[in-house]
């Protein structure tokens, strides 16, 4: 799988949950981070070249979020972040 490749497969949403089809490799929901901070979605894809899965609206709210995948990269860049931030 490439790097931009991430097969998450929503199958169905309820309220504030989503079930994703996890049985091609897909990513279950602890494993992703929705980011509702547009500043922060901005520095972590152009100031650290992270990629995000989907930028999305959320359905009750209105409000837009990216979705990332959690990993080590992307817990320091939210670090740094916050550091500056301050």
């Amino acid at each position: 799988m490439s790097r931009d490749t991430y097969p998450c497969y929503i199958v169905n949403c309820s309220g504030d949950s989503c079930l994703f089809d996890n049985s091609n490799g897909g990513y279950k929901v602890n494993d992703l981070f929705y980011c509702y901070d547009f500043n922060l979605a901005k520095y972590l894809r152009y100031e650290k070249g992270i990629n995000f899965i989907t930028k999305a609206k959320h359905l009750k709210t209105d409000k837009i979020f990216h979705l990332f995948v959690i990993n080590d990269e992307l817990e320091r860049a939210i670090s740094e972040y916050k550091e500056t931030i301050r």
